[in-house]
């Protein structure tokens, strides 16, 4: 059995493909694992399937599989079924380290991986702020408890005890929203970017996630569904929360980085979501566009540091089998 498994939603289209390129081979160069220790299985989802293996035959240098949802699973969830139908396989590793397709590995992964095997925990880094401070319109109708107890009591499970604080908790005060009094603290709610686990509990985390995001759909639709459902899963089956430090989902902002000074210093996975600086999309649109960027002037260090280790994994990229200048 393989010591671990990496999971990775994406779409077909290009700035996607170029970044797994780059996320395989800072898995490779980054993570502590060797080669024959792991596997790394992208979840493809897109009403339109497209010959992958003919547009990445670098794939072939890497331990990576193509995985294309269904056809009837992507008329319904649409790209949610991606994210969320990789819960749902038969995991055939130890430990399943889920991450989002816009992160960069660039430190050592393989002690919080050893720490998760044969245990019931479930590993993330907590959500940077609660999931309904990000959207005002909830709060104008109910308190961030109210809606816990809401989607909690429809799916008829006891709300866990409000014990996890919430890194973004500073910055929430200072902006002095509605129930501000209730947002520094919530049940434990981790950011999907990056979850670590053994495949056993995997399996049994897939039987019911779909499920649980659909009906935290019918209640409040936002794009932080998928963490409300997780939480969700973790009460039912009696996980053992274990969050992770900032440095293994270190979100690619000024204020984070210079406020967290000791996880910057230690970041092992990058993630690139803010866009003030740098695009997912368009910086990404090809191995040159990505070159663009290692001379792009005035850059925060949280976005140089970005940059000086995509070029670390750069010329490994490009020098792999079948990749073209174009």
């Amino acid at each position: 059995m393989l010591r671990c498994e990496f999971h990775i939603p994406i779409s077909p289209t290009p700035d996607f493909l170029c970044r797994v390129h780059y996320l395989a081979a800072s898995i490779a160069r980054n993570s502590g694992l060797q080669e024959g220790e792991y596997r790394i299985v992208v979840t493809v989802g897109d009403a339109k399937r497209v010959d992958l293996e003919a547009l990445c035959p670098w794939a072939a240098e890497y331990p990576l599989e193509w995985r294309w949802v269904s056809d009837e699973d992507f008329a319904r969830w649409w790209y949610a079924a991606t994210a969320y139908r990789r819960y749902c396989y038969d995991f055939d590793a130890e430990t399943v380290v889920m991450l989002d397709g816009d992160v960069l590995v660039t430190g050592r992964l393989d002690e919080a991986i050893e720490a998760v095997r044969g245990t019931r925990k479930l590993a993330a880094v907590p959500a940077y702020y609660s999931p309904f401070y990000l959207y005002p319109k909830h709060l104008d109708e109910a308190s961030p408890r109210a809606w816990w107890e809401r989607i909690f009591g429809l799916a008829g499970l006891e709300l866990p005890a409000f014990t996890m604080e919430h890194p973004g908790w500073r910055w929430m005060r200072e902006n002095q929203p509605k129930h501000v009094d209730e947002l520094q603290f919530s049940p434990p709610y981790g950011n999907m970017g990056v979850v670590m686990a053994s495949g056993a509990v995997m399996r049994e985390i897939g039987q019911n996630l779909l499920a649980d995001y659909g009906l935290v759909e019918t209640v409040s639709k936002t794009a932080l569904s998928g963490q409300i459902a997780l939480t969700m899963a973790m009460v039912r089956l009696g996980l053992e929360w274990t969050p992770l430090p900032l440095r293994y989902n270190f979100q690619n902002i000024p204020a984070i980085y210079d406020a967290n000074p000791e996880e910057a210093a230690e970041i092992r996975v990058l993630h690139f979501l803010q866009e003030l600086e740098l695009s997912r999309v368009r910086d990404f649109q090809s191995y040159e566009t990505v070159e663009g960027l290692f001379t792009r002037p005035g850059l925060h260090a949280v976005n140089r540091f970005f940059v000086e280790q995509l070029a670390a994994v750069h010329g490994q990229v490009i020098g792999r089998r079948g990749v073209g200048r174009g």
